[in-house]
């Protein structure tokens, strides 16, 4: 597995991560020391299809020591390895010890940073566990100066109904006061259109923004 992972051949260390991965489970201090030493060769091995799960599964095991890889995707030249760096710091700050700057630089970094928190935010809304700390760090993606970033947290209320009416109150009312765009609005709308939420007021001011 070492050997593989350390090939010459690009496409070779790419296949070795699904190995990698597998390894997690017997020696992960091996595993990921090889893995940091396997995508050292190209950053586009960061995009590769195990990257990310090899990531997730070792940061719960040795946060620490995988750091160094998140550091070098939310550093990545590729969107799509941006956003799945971003995703697993938003993702890992709310399981792990992750310190707060760390979560913070993703939340205020790039759009496609933001985006991705955004996103993340949005679905876990009606989570049994997160779903009201989801709920608080989303309300500030509602203000963002970036159209694709609103309209990334206003993807929250296709989750609306599954929350209680306090917390579907709350949520609406920080939406509104952020005077959204016609392209939130539109996704709220929708979202509303489908659920069986009872709030009469807010659903009115919604109108009354619509128009």
């Amino acid at each position: 597995v070492h050997s593989l992972a350390r090939d010459k051949s690009i496409s070779v260390r790419s296949c070795a991560i699904l190995t990698l991965l597998a390894s997690l489970n017997i020696d992960h201090d091996k595993a990921i020391a090889w893995f940091i030493e396997c995508v050292a060769a190209d950053p586009i091995l960061l995009g590769t299809p195990y990257a990310k799960p090899f990531v997730h599964n070792a940061a719960y095991r040795d946060l620490n020591s995988i750091s160094s890889v998140v550091e070098s995707m939310l550093r990545s030249e590729d969107v799509t390895v941006v956003w799945a760096g971003a995703v697993e710091v938003c993702l890992l700050g709310l399981d792990l010890n992750v310190p707060p700057q760390d979560v913070e630089r993703v939340e205020r970094g790039t759009t496609q940073m933001r985006e991705a928190a955004a996103t993340f935010y949005a679905a876990n809304v009606s989570h049994q566990i997160v779903g009201a700390v989801c709920r608080n760090k989303l309300k500030p993606f509602f203000s963002d100066p970036e159209v694709s970033v609103r309209t990334q947290a206003a993807t929250a209320f296709q989750h609306i109904g599954s929350i209680d009416t306090p917390a579907q109150s709350d949520l609406l009312a920080a939406f509104l006061a952020s005077k959204p765009g016609p392209a939130s609005l539109e996704l709220m709308v929708r979202a509303l259109d489908e659920s069986q939420v009872q709030l009469p007021d807010l659903v009115c001011q919604l109108a009354e923004l619509d128009r």
